[in-house]
């Protein structure tokens, strides 16, 4: 493998650019002839319905108001109601931007790894495992067929297992600072 070839192959926004376009790719043919539907993301989205109407973190069931709840964490609920609240509930667009968005967090999930795997085994494991998640068929299918709350999950709990190895060499808690 020329130096060239090598450098783009082991290049973590290379994996992230070409996870993404994949995954674009994808949701894009997926949506081909499917009909949008009416009310999308099932208890999430009735609750970021509920947030960006103004009526609270509540309501996850449908046809009823049952008032607050603790069924989901907040954090894609209220990405989700953010979009409501710009592009309005349960529209084509809001719809499209969810899409977007769990494409791009799905995409991202490749930066985790790659850091992970060059902390354990070295820039070609790295690399290895970024491309795996990167062309990973339910990593680009989950995405576009499902607004859920399953992409952030993924990134956040791979960035905490990161994040937890890396404090715990870092100087400051070795020095218990």
């Amino acid at each position: 493998m020329t130096n060239k070839l090598k450098r783009l192959a082991t290049s973590v926004s290379v994996i992230i650019v070409t996870a993404f376009l994949i995954r674009l790719t994808y949701a894009w043919f997926d949506s081909l002839g499917r009909p949008i539907p009416e009310e999308f993301s099932w208890e999430t989205g009735r609750i970021a319905r509920s947030i960006a109407l103004a009526k609270g973190f509540a309501n996850p069931y449908p046809g009823v108001e049952t008032g607050p709840t603790a069924i989901l964490s907040p954090l894609y609920p209220l990405l989700l109601s953010g979009i409501f609240k710009l592009f309005g509930v349960y529209s084509y667009v809001s719809y499209f931007i969810a899409i977007l968005l769990n494409e791009l967090i799905s995409a991202l999930t490749c930066l985790p790894i790659f850091y992970l795997g060059k902390r354990g085994g070295g820039l070609s494991v790295a690399a290895g495992g970024a491309w795996l998640w990167g062309v990973f068929p339910l990593g680009v299918i989950i995405p576009s067929t499902s607004i859920w709350d399953t992409t952030l999950t993924a990134l956040v709990l791979i960035t905490i297992i990161w994040a937890t190895l890396e404090i715990s060499e870092s100087i400051r808690a070795r020095n218990g600072i």
